[in-house]
């Protein structure tokens, strides 16, 4: 029995390191995010008898970066509290196993 509360210790700090690295993997867009404002906000310069992009180009931008970050962010939360779970031995459903004929 001891071995197995060290596996789920060792699993539930496996856990906490994915759910950190997802969460730093999420904040990618951000790049993506920054441009997309630079462009709806016109910061890019614009060589003289050029337009410039059309706005929904930056909006589109904004609109996928954000949800990026917010799934991203989502999932790292979801994870971490997996691995709190799995230290506090709450929140889990034991299946009951099926007899074979």
């Amino acid at each position: 029995m001891k071995q197995d509360e060290e596996h789920l210790r060792l699993l539930s700090i496996f856990h906490y390191v994915v759910g950190g690295l997802t969460a730093l993997a999420a904040c990618f867009p951000f790049i993506h995010l920054a441009v997309g404002i630079a462009l709806v906000s016109g910061t890019f310069p614009v060589p003289p008898g050029q337009q410039g992009p059309p706005p929904i180009a930056g909006w589109t931008f904004i609109a996928i970066a954000s949800v990026l970050i917010l799934g991203g962010w989502t999932m790292a939360v979801a994870i971490v509290l997996a691995g709190r779970f799995l230290t506090r031995h709450v929140h889990y459903n034991v299946l009951p196993c099926r007899r074979r004929s």
